[in-house]
């Protein structure tokens, strides 16, 4: 089995455990356990999830014309 496979079903199982010791449904809030399986993800393959930060654009995004939004999306996928 892929280490990323094992790795992902240990963590969805960990999930699991602590949502049935605090009282909550496993199911209830998938949103909760997406973001709890991708932090726990990030710490072992940092390389592919990016940025440890959120990136906050210098100014809003219906203040931008198409030359900085293209610059500003380059940045955060680092094409220049």
């Amino acid at each position: 089995m892929d280490a990323r496979i094992g790795g992902t079903s240990t963590y969805v199982k960990e999930y699991k455990v602590t949502c049935a010791f605090n009282g909550k449904d496993f199911e209830q809030n998938l949103l909760a356990m997406y973001t709890e399986m991708c932090q726990c993800l990030m710490i072992d393959y940092f390389d592919e999830f990016g940025p440890k930060s959120p990136t906050r654009p210098e100014k809003p995004f219906f203040e931008k014309n198409s030359e900085e939004y293209l610059n500003y999306t380059k940045s955060i996928l680092n094409l220049t």
